[in-house]
């Protein structure tokens, strides 16, 4: 597409649109539906270009039942179809069921990436790609003022600006722990994985599905009833320090099991011979498997230590 047919070059509309997501090719739908004029940029090269990337574990947690109790694209129907966008037009309704391969309720990326792309073709939208939001601000005049958008293309004016860019900028929230954790953002790719124990730590309803596929998987001790029965273990405290301890120990707890193993070994190995040849008087075979049984139980103890 050349500069010269590309939709919506810079300059002043009432409303501007900012991404091509599920929600900017719902709204421009809507705007377009009720004959507001508006522009929708996007940095993108295509329609969704967040499912490019996000969800890592490739599945989308919300469902798209192809076989429901009502007609697909009736109203009733989108009880069942959470993915779809919503068209007046039958041709752009329902659209998500017909892009699934039948192996799972919950669109994979690509999957959800087509339904966009479809919906947008089939519902004309819209939208000036290739253009990246740089920054905004705000201006005030006497007609009620708007904001202005700086973009790699230039700059685009509007009484009313709809941010709907999903994923933008990676947040961490403040909480004790957190500075010992990989960020989502900083996750490696999925199939980087194969092959390899993967731990998942969670607390919501929304959780659960990547809490059973896990290898090994925790829930926090505020996390939901269903988010704790489909876990291996439940944190008793919010603190993710205390899954760092839990390790801990449990590498020390290994390293005494096997130091006590290898030391019941050697002292069985050597005495229990000499004690059946009777080269060991009873009274002193009892003392000696006293003071192993002993050495073994004091060493046990080491883990009380903080």
């Amino acid at each position: 597409m050349t500069e010269s047919t590309r939709p919506f070059p810079p300059g002043s509309y009432p409303v501007v649109v900012i991404g091509s997501g599920p929600g900017g090719i719902q709204v421009s739908y809507a705007l377009r539906r009720n004959g507001i004029e508006h522009a929708v940029i996007s940095e993108d090269p295509s329609p969704g270009g967040m499912f490019r990337r996000w969800p890592h574990f490739q599945r989308l947690l919300s469902w798209t039942k192809p076989h429901a109790p009502e007609p697909a694209g009736s109203r009733a129907y989108e009880r069942y179809d959470w993915n779809s966008l919503l068209a007046d037009e039958p041709q752009a309704r329902a659209l998500q069921p017909g892009l699934m391969d039948g192996t799972s309720y919950f669109p994979s990326r690509p999957e959800m990436e087509q339904n966009l792309g479809l919906f947008a073709e089939r519902a004309g939208i819209a939208i000036r790609y290739g253009c990246r939001w740089t920054a905004t601000r705000r201006i005030d005049d006497a007609e009620g003022g708007g904001f202005v958008v700086e973009t790699t293309d230039g700059e685009y004016r509007a009484r009313v600006l709809v941010v709907a860019v999903g994923v933008a900028e990676p947040y961490s929230p403040p909480g004790i722990g957190m500075e010992l954790t990989h960020h989502y953002a900083d996750v490696r790719p999925a199939e980087s994985y194969a092959g390899h124990r993967v731990l998942m730590l969670g607390d919501g309803v929304n959780d659960v599905p990547v809490l059973a596929g896990a290898d090994i998987s925790v829930a926090m001790g505020s996390a939901t009833d269903l988010a704790k029965t489909s876990a291996d273990a439940v944190l008793l405290s919010n603190r993710l320090s205390s899954l760092v301890q839990a390790f801990g120990l449990a590498r020390r707890t290994r390293r005494i099991i096997v130091e006590n193993l290898v030391w019941a070994s050697l002292y069985n190995g050597l005495v229990l011979p000499f004690a059946a040849l009777g080269w060991i008087t009873p009274i002193w075979a009892a003392l000696g498997m006293s003071a192993s049984s002993l050495l073994v139980v004091l060493n046990a103890l080491r883990l009380t230590r903080s």
